[in-house]
């Protein structure tokens, strides 16, 4: 695929991230209706100018159960002269089998999108509105064809991609114009994104997150003297209620973090341990105090650290030129005696590449080496290992370089192995190639962040079995309407929407249950969040659940009937039009009561009860 394909869904991101009207925002009932279904403003006999009620609805799911309540009333008013008697029959059958379905209102929940957003079917099986209805009238291999293909789209994309709704909609009675405004779109979930400690922020930039052993702490790292209001020389540490220190700390920038097989804390970058300036960008936590592993300079920085299976070696990489002062062109590795505490590096001229290496992953015995480079061991007299790759190859201890790979990335800053895929992510254009059964592809609907001026494409994290993509990238799924920024989750070759930070995400792991971010944003999906936020990510609605009224009221022809519980207080029924005229006001005593009464009127009538509306449909 074409890359610049993937830059075309950010001409719409400005549509995307339209404010949404929110349920309890006193709006018109118009608008309210017009914001779960634009297809409100297309009907011949709904004009907006009579539907200006202003009012608010508790929950979107009560917005939603109005919205299929006015439209079935008004698909029973429209005529059907021109059907047949069996689609007569066909279309009043399911009127009603719509109806029972409002009533029950359970719907979809939209757990994989940030905007508003059809779903046919959930991620638990519940049917959108017109799934319902298909799969009540035994189309239930059309609805599994939609759910695996299009389970996104709306009633017009869906009667084009396939050729047996319309005639479905015809033999029933109804039209695919009908279906589609029958279609809700259901806002998108919760996942409950919390700040870290007392929302401080640091003053500078993470760049790694780590756990020890048992996860009982999670060690944050980056170049900042300042986090969350506590005094930190790079790094520090939280015990999921408070921070604390490690020594002190480390005078220079961190970049990478990592444990070694005994649970010894590991740190990489470009820095010094306080009163050793001859201690370079390797440092171990052990007893209490920083331990040097790398003397001298280096001539470079150090960017990853990586292992090869649990007893090692362990891999760093970078765009250093020199170990211990050894010559090791980019990359190295030291085994760790844990017994003797001791550390021993090998210096393999074969291991090397001509460019910086910015992420070590291991893929069984081997390591995938990535970075920015063209050729493995630049340093070695072994021809056979000095293959030309772009920006990635494979690494075997005792075989050398083994495979070199080829994506179509400029610069690999972050790569990822999951369920048998490969992802590399690109720090120059935001992009992750993927690799699966011998072929590349870009992962689709993946963008970067146009106004970002760092690297787009931080990491992968992989927490509760998904696989996330985190950095300055956004997310925007082909045909499907989302929008996704900061974190964006991945499924095979394909991306959803998880939230939006209004900034970067440069490190993100699993602690304690929840996932945790950091970065530069200060906002997830509209709540302050200062560089620091956690959520277990799962999927919890917005909504409240309906609110239980001491008030029953409903409608048989133009009898209003009505139960009231003991604890009503005295107050007046205020009935109003669809148009927001006032029609006539009735008095209601306190005390429980079962009455009935009859209204002149006929169409759609409101009643309110002091902060609730009731909806009435009265017949002559």
């Amino acid at each position: 695929m074409d890359r610049l394909l993937l830059l075309l869904p950010l001409f719409f991101s400005a549509q995307l991230l339209a404010a949404s009207l929110p349920p309890q925002q006193s709006a018109t009932l118009f608008d309210h209706l017009h914001e779960v279904n634009a297809q409100w403003a297309n009907q011949p006999d709904v004009a907006a100018a009579d539907w200006q009620l202003p009012l608010s609805f508790n929950t979107d799911q009560e917005r939603i159960q109005w919205h299929l309540r006015l439209v079935e009333h008004t698909l029973r008013q429209r005529s059907v002269a021109h059907l047949s008697q069996p689609q007569r029959r066909a279309r009043l059958h399911h009127l009603s089998v719509l109806r029972q379905y409002t009533q029950r209102g359970q719907f979809p929940q939209n757990n994989r999108h940030t905007q508003r957003q059809p779903y046919f079917v959930d991620a638990v099986g519940t049917h959108c509105a017109v799934g319902y209805l298909l799969a009540q009238a035994g189309e239930r291999a059309l609805v599994h064809t939609i759910k695996t293909q299009d389970n996104y789209a709306y009633l017009p994309q869906l009667a084009e991609d396939h050729a047996t709704i319309a005639p479905w909609a015809a033999a029933n009675g109804f039209s695919p114009e009908e279906l589609a405004w029958i279609q809700p779109g259901y806002p998108p979930v919760s996942r409950g994104w919390n700040a870290v400690g007392n929302n401080g922020g640091t003053n500078g930039k993470i760049h790694a997150m780590t756990t020890t052993y048992q996860g009982e702490h999670l060690i944050i790292a980056g170049q900042f003297s300042e986090l969350d209001g506590q005094a930190a020389n790079n790094i520090i540490g939280w015990d999921g209620d408070a921070w604390f220190t490690l020594g002190n700390g480390l005078d220079g920038i961190v970049y990478d973090l990592a444990l070694l097989r005994n649970s010894t804390l590991v740190a990489v970058g470009d820095f010094t341990i306080p009163g050793q300036p001859d201690q370079h960008n390797v440092a171990i936590w052990q007893n209490g105090e920083w331990i040097g592993l790398q003397t001298g300079d280096m001539q470079g920085s150090i960017r990853t650290i990586g292992t090869a299976g649990y007893f090692g070696p362990y891999y760093v990489g970078g765009d250093f030129q020199r170990v211990n002062g050894q010559e090791a062109a980019h990359v190295a590795y030291f085994e760790y005696d844990f017994q003797n505490q001791n550390y021993d590096w090998t210096y393999d001229d074969r291991l090397g590449t001509d460019g910086t290496v910015y992420d070590i992953v291991q893929n069984g015995e081997q390591v995938l080496i990535a970075g920015e480079f063209n050729q493995t061991a630049p340093l070695s007299q072994i021809t056979e290992q000095q293959l030309n790759v772009i920006n990635a190859a494979y690494w075997d201890k005792f075989e050398g370089w083994v495979q070199g790979l080829e994506p179509g990335l400029p610069v690999v800053n972050a790569a990822a192995i999951h369920n048998g895929y490969l992802y590399l992510g690109d720090a120059a254009q935001g992009y992750v190639d993927v690799l699966s059964a011998g072929l590349w592809q870009p992962l689709q609907g993946l963008a970067p962040d146009q106004e970002s001026d760092t690297s787009p494409v931080h990491g992968f994290v992989d927490f509760d079995g998904e696989l996330y993509v985190y950095g300055n990238v956004n997310g925007y799924p082909f045909g499907v309407g989302d929008f996704s920024q900061g974190l964006v989750g991945v499924t095979d070759n394909y991306v959803y929407g998880v939230a939006l930070f209004n900034d970067a995400i440069t490190a993100a792991v699993e602690y304690q249950g929840n996932l945790y971010t950091a970065g530069t944003f200060t906002q997830i999906d509209g709540t302050s969040v200062n560089n620091l936020a956690y959520s277990n990510m799962q999927i919890t609605s917005t909504d409240d659940p309906l609110l239980e009224t001491p008030i029953r009221l409903w409608s048989h022809g133009q009898t209003v009937y009505l139960e009231q519980g003991g604890t009503a207080a005295a107050q007046d029924l205020q009935f109003f039009n669809a148009q927001g005229q006032h029609l006539l006001t009735r008095p209601l005593p306190a005390g429980a009561q079962r009455t009935q009464f009859e209204l002149p009127y006929n169409g759609i009538v409101f009643c309110r009860v002091g902060e609730e509306t009731h909806k009435l449909i009265l017949v002559r």
